[in-house]
């Protein structure tokens, strides 16, 4: 399963776009393009890790992986 997004952003006016994969439908990798330098480093700290969507999602915001 494959997610997609793109987010336009207010004041900054930097788009980005998000995408979501997982084979098993718990176990997501997380990649994306943006041109936002905060949002670029994210990705790439995020980028060819599997996380949790269970624990990301449902998990106690401040003990979140992301």
């Amino acid at each position: 399963m494959k997610a997609k997004t793109e987010i336009n952003p207010g004041i900054c006016g930097l788009p980005s776009t998000i995408e979501v994969e997982s084979d098993d439908m718990q176990m997501i990798t997380i990649t994306g393009t943006s041109k936002c330098p905060a949002i670029v480093k994210l990705i790439n700290e995020l980028n060819n890790i599997e996380l949790d969507a269970y624990e990301c999602c449902l998990g106690k915001m401040n003990e979140s992986p992301v």
